[in-house]
């Protein structure tokens, strides 16, 4: 299991793009967006945090996460867990999550999954022979 986290805040949009290598075939990944309210007076309600592409090679567990309320100065996670599958030929998939909130305001964030390749080659012995 790999957990990713990112930081993202509400005031501010991040468009650099970050890449996070993930071994195929394995289960109980994360991808952890911590959500900021950078403001010292006004809170910011119901914000979406929405997987807004659907990938080959990951399986989300969850699409969608809604934080109703938060204070100024207030972070909170937005927990994303997933299954890299085994898909031959696809050396890296594309996360694009889209959050907004109650005012209009929208923010786009991109995690690029790498699939690692294997580092260590085995032949055990046959049993019985």
């Amino acid at each position: 299991m790999k957990k990713i986290i990112l930081c993202f805040l509400v005031t501010t949009a991040l468009y650099a793009q970050s890449v996070y290598e993930v071994v195929p075939g394995t289960k109980g990944n994360e991808v952890v967006l911590s959500v900021l309210n950078e403001s010292k007076t006004d809170c910011a309600e119901k914000i979406t945090v929405i997987l807004s592409n659907n990938p080959k090679g990951v399986e989300l567990c969850n699409n969608i996460v809604q934080i109703n309320k938060l204070n100024p100065s207030e972070e909170r996670d937005a927990v994303f867990s997933f299954d890299a599958k085994r898909i031959p030929g696809t050396p890296k998939d594309t996360l694009k999550f889209l959050i907004t909130d109650n005012k209009g305001n929208r923010w786009n964030k991109e995690v690029v999954i790498q699939y690692s390749l294997p580092t260590e080659f085995k032949l055990a012995q046959n049993y019985p022979n």
